[in-house]
């Protein structure tokens, strides 16, 4: 069995054997014992990336994009909670009967209704990662549409027989059942429950996605991803010109930019690029567009969804700074940060959730 001394990649997405120090015959039996600085490896292991050594330089870290990854369940959970906080407080925004503490906290669940978008940019993510790993195995199709329906389909049905015993009209049962919800309007019925919006765009992005992803090679898929990036605020201004204003806040083809930065950022990662100086890079030019995007859209507006630019590219500057939320968060947790993976409370509510 050969062991030794290596140097740590720079990076731990794609880690290359930089230096071999063999040490004098003389300190081979301490060297292959191990002291505090240093720790047996199998050369094999490292060059398949399974370990890294930590140096008296670098601080140890894994990489970036891994089978387990525990702080986008973090991701999930906040999403969820601010989610649920912002629907269940809704209705007393503009109440009178609170004050001090309960009146801030109200307050603070205002932006809660952006937890949708937060997990359009993490599902474009993690299900492009999962269908790009799975792209050349076996039952490629039935794999993906059995896990997705054993997650979804229990409990969402659950839910539209519960509206049916609650009296919601059956028509708009009728269609979401179909994963129309979102498309009410179009067939002239009320939306009686709008949470329901969301799980119909995911549906879309579930039916049409893999198929995307199998017939297309990656540079098509990128830029497939890059043309609906760049076409949502294009139209969402359009349908904001006809006076559909309430529609450009749900109609699939108005929201899936989220999906888009989230499956572009995926196809970065799981590139031959995707190396953690690319992954910084790729974050930091995220907030800098974000923060351009709000400087040049402040003065038409861009804070009021009521005005054109508002509607047209407020969500693409929210989307921006997701993106770059989500690579920060695994590169500070593939480093050394790992308490931020797992904080308390957001793993339960994820299980509850997500199944």
């Amino acid at each position: 069995m050969i062991y030794c001394k290596v140097n740590q990649a720079r990076s731990c997405r794609a880690p290359f054997l930089r230096s071999v120090a063999v040490p004098p015959s003389a300190t081979l039996r301490r060297f292959l014992r191990g002291s505090s600085n240093q720790r047996k490896i199998k050369l094999g292991d490292y060059l398949r990336g399974s370990e890294i050594l930590p140096s008296m330089n670098n601080p140890p870290c894994t990489p970036i994009i891994r089978s387990v990854m525990p702080e986008l369940d973090a991701i999930r959970g906040f999403a969820a909670l601010s989610v649920l906080f912002y629907h269940g407080l809704y209705w007393e925004d503009h109440s009178t009967a609170y004050s001090g503490l309960a009146k801030d906290l109200i307050w603070a669940t205002k932006p809660g209704w952006l937890g949708v978008n937060l997990f359009f940019v993490l599902s474009g993510f993690l299900i492009t990662g999962i269908l790009l790993n799975s792209k050349n195995g076996p039952k490629y199709y039935a794999n993906f549409y059995i896990r997705r329906g054993l997650r979804i389909i229990p409990a969402y049905y659950a839910v539209l027989v519960l509206l049916l015993l609650l009296r919601e009209p059956a028509s708009f049962v009728g269609i979401s059942a179909i994963y129309l919800a979102n498309m009410a309007v179009f067939f002239k019925i009320p939306m009686a429950y709008g949470p329901l919006w969301s799980l119909a765009v995911e549906e879309h992005f579930y039916l049409l996605w893999p198929t995307v992803i199998k017939r297309c090679r990656k540079l098509m898929v990128a830029v497939v991803s890059l043309t609906i990036l760049f076409t949502c605020p294009i139209l969402r201004a359009y349908w904001f010109h006809l006076g559909r204003i309430e529609e450009t806040s749900f109609l699939t083809w108005l929201v899936a930019d989220g999906l888009a930065l989230g499956a572009l950022i995926s196809l970065v990662l799981n590139s031959q690029f995707g190396t953690r100086q690319t992954a910084q890079r790729l974050a930091s030019l995220m907030l800098i567009l974000g923060g351009l995007v709000y400087l040049c859209g402040r003065p038409g507006g861009i804070e009021s969804r009521k005005i054109i630019a508002g509607a047209a590219v407020q969500i693409a500057r929210w989307n921006l700074s997701f993106g770059a939320s989500l690579i920060f968060e695994m590169l500070i947790v593939s480093i050394r940060f790992r308490c931020f993976a797992r904080p308390p409370l957001l793993p339960f509510l994820v299980y509850i959730s997500f199944g």
